[in-house]
């Protein structure tokens, strides 16, 4: 029974901060996210920093409330993992491009955090969600899978 309440609290913990993270971006100008992509100079296109900077939010915020829903949750999971992955390699070539970002833009103006905190940030997360999808069986309970797999 112990084990089941971890997963599930770590399960709602992930959902929380990708829905907070999301909503955190959604609720500004998507301007001043283009301006945070614009700051770590990977992509030298602006429409297609446009592009990321409307989407990602909308992204995170989905994955967020499926994960706390607990609706496809190793789609969810994989999902985690490929932005987390993504994040890790931007945020490390910002660190040995040593580029001046004071503010990683992960969670917009609500939480202000140096890179080398990111990085240890979406390890865990990374870290997290594949321990979760391991033992996908006890991160299902009090979810939309776990209810709709008993039909």
């Amino acid at each position: 029974m112990q084990k089941f309440n971890l997963f599930f609290i770590v399960r709602l913990l992930l959902g929380l901060l990708y829905v907070s993270s999301g909503i955190e971006k959604l609720m500004q100008p998507y301007e001043n996210f283009v301006y945070v992509l614009q700051g770590y100079d990977i992509v030298h296109n602006y429409t297609l920093e446009r592009i990321a900077a409307f989407f990602f939010p909308w992204i995170e915020f989905f994955l967020g409330v499926f994960l706390l829903l607990g609706l496809w949750i190793k789609l969810c999971l994989w999902g985690y993992s490929v932005l987390s992955l993504t994040f890790i390699v931007v945020v490390s070539q910002a660190i040995v491009r040593k580029l001046q970002i004071d503010n990683c833009g992960c969670f917009g103006d609500l939480v202000h955090m140096p890179l080398h905190a990111v990085i240890i940030l979406d390890v865990g997360v990374l870290v997290l969600a594949f321990v979760l999808y391991k033992k996908i069986n006890l991160s299902s309970y009090f979810s939309l899978d776990h209810y709709y797999s008993k039909r």
